[in-house]
């Protein structure tokens, strides 16, 4: 508990507090770690301390003897910068979490929509498509991913389609195109397809997203006039 921690007085005082005798010092002479067992009788502690200046605890160093000269400046700079780096740790680890709470959320989202959809890496080569993708074209991770989806497009337009695609990736540019693309029964329907590059803090392309929609009752209807 906070009341009965050696900790405390470090958390009130600052970034770095060291006690060479802690029988000496009122701020912990009372502490029952002192006053008994384990009977701590040197003790340092770095603060952690969040991005916004919340502490969070100590980082801290105890021995059963009493230690006069209390920390060299190579000590102190080693501890507040273990300090720093647990909670650089601890941000990391947040950040991580957070992030697969969102990449499940959007995956789960992105099963539920109508239209095929993907993603690829800056080179454009797809490392993941959702759950429509595989069931309209009855294909397997193994047999797509990268950029072996191209096989399933209409032979006759496939080079077409891959070359105004090669053309947006190396721009960065958003791209539109529509095609044939070949059903799990062998038979083929129209897509349209849109991808979207995103792009990080410098601007550089890391991840694309694409969706292909099915437009071939739009296309028949047309038609038809």
């Amino acid at each position: 508990p906070l009341t009965s921690s050696i900790c405390r007085p470090a958390i009130r005082y600052g970034t770095l507090f060291v006690v060479p005798d802690t029988t000496l010092d009122p701020r912990t002479a009372a502490n029952p770690l002192v006053s008994g067992p384990p009977h701590f009788r040197f003790y340092a502690g770095a603060v952690i301390e969040t991005p916004e200046g919340l502490p969070l605890g100590t980082l801290c160093v105890l021995d059963h003897e009493a230690r006069p000269e209390g920390l060299s400046d190579l000590q102190s700079q080693a501890l507040r910068t273990l300090a720093r780096q647990v909670m650089a740790q601890l941000e990391l680890r947040r950040t991580l979490r957070l992030r697969a709470e969102s990449e499940t959320s959007f995956r789960i989202m992105a099963d539920s929509i109508p239209q095929l959809a993907w993603m690829a890496d800056s080179r454009g080569d797809i490392f993941w498509f959702n759950k429509r993708w595989y069931d309209y074209t009855g294909s397997t991770p193994d047999a797509v991913l990268g950029r072996s989806w191209h096989m399933l497009i209409e032979p006759e337009e496939a080079p077409g389609v891959v070359e105004r695609l090669s053309e947006a990736l190396a721009a960065g540019t958003p791209w539109e195109d529509t095609f044939p693309l070949r059903s799990r029964h062998g038979d083929y329907r129209s897509f349209l397809s849109r991808a979207m590059p995103f792009r990080d803090e410098t601007g550089r392309v890391f991840r694309w997203f694409g969706t292909n929609t099915d437009i071939t009752a739009q296309r028949e209807a047309e038609e038809e006039r």
